[in-house]
């Protein structure tokens, strides 16, 4: 064999032995209706989520420097499931709206789609959640500026159950905009899944 195919044909197999370990370490996860392993009735490809904010709670920004940003006293979100999830794949749910209101200073608001992956937490009906994209716009008095996550960010965990709780806890940086604007702001609140219910996550 000449060197050039020799070098070609290891650097074929090194390009599959690195899409093999991708696949192998995709933690295993899927969106059940019971809780049960394996998943006896999952939700499929297109399932419809929504939530609310949790009742009695509020949702909270501050920045990393521990400014206050704002506050807010609803919130929701909706989108479906871009896939079912698989014992070689996570669960990622497209989110198509996400709006704040009732806020302190003005609301953020959506502008660009992003997507949540739930990551299966062994032994548990729970998962993490990391999140990619959700560019958002906020304002600094008449100025406005663009926050987003990059590629995913962890930002919280699902705890499952007949009332499924998503905890958010995450650092939303600044993509774009003036310098009255904080460079980056926490987003904590904690969501209740109001669709679909009741909702586990487990490992196939």
């Amino acid at each position: 064999m000449s060197y050039p195919k020799a070098r070609a044909t290891a650097f074929v197999a090194v390009v599959i032995a690195m899409a093999l370990m991708a696949v192998s370490s995709a933690q295993a996860t899927v969106l059940c209706k019971t809780t049960s392993t394996p998943c006896a009735a999952d939700y499929s490809k297109g399932t419809e989520i929504q939530a609310v904010l949790a009742p009695g709670s509020s949702l909270s920004t501050s920045n990393t420097a521990n400014e206050f940003v704002n506050t807010c006293e609803r919130s929701a979100f909706e989108g479906a499931t871009a896939n079912t999830g698989a014992s070689t794949e996570t669960v990622v749910i497209e989110v198509m709206g996400l709006i704040w209101w009732n806020c302190l200073n003005s609301p953020n608001t959506l502008i660009e789609t992003g997507l949540l992956e739930f990551h299966h937490l062994s032994g548990t009906d729970n998962a993490t959640v990391t999140a990619k994209g959700f560019t958002m716009t906020t304002f600094a008095g008449s100025f406005s500026c663009l926050y987003g996550f990059g590629e995913g960010t962890h930002i919280g965990t699902l705890t499952g159950g007949e009332e499924p709780i998503l905890d958010l806890n995450a650092v939303v940086p600044k993509r774009a905009g003036s310098i009255l604007c904080p460079n980056d702001f926490i987003w904590a609140a904690e969501y209740t899944i109001t669709t679909p219910q009741p909702l586990y996550v487990e490992p196939s």
